[in-house]
């Protein structure tokens, strides 16, 4: 069994490690992924706040994913943020995406 001590280390290590890929691969898909990953380790830091952010910059890089607004929309449900968390999910399911009605939710 893993020590909590080792985990957050293994935890730091891959923070670090996503942080060198987004900088330093130049592949607009790779990046995406390792945006997402990243968000992935600082949720399991919870750092929820810093997890949105890293999702809502991957829509510098391309179109917004469904499995990113889905993403965002789990943190939003998991923080009691049941209106935003829906907004959220209808993006992600809804074919025909509105950009705009997209940057009036990013804060």
């Amino acid at each position: 069994m893993i020590a909590k001590g080792e985990l957050n280390e293994v935890i730091n290590d891959l923070v670090q490690h996503f942080k060198n890929k987004i900088q330093n691969d130049r592949d607009k898909e790779c990046r995406v992924y390792n945006h997402i990953q990243l968000a992935e380790c600082y949720l399991l830091q919870g750092k929820d706040n810093k997890a949105l952010k890293t999702l809502y910059d991957t829509f510098m890089l391309s179109e917004p994913r469904p499995t990113v607004c889905y993403k965002i929309a789990s943190i939003y449900f998991d923080q009691k943020k049941y209106d935003q968390a829906h907004s959220w999910l209808e993006i992600a399911v809804n074919a025909e995406f509105n950009y705009n009605t997209l940057v009036k939710m990013v804060p």
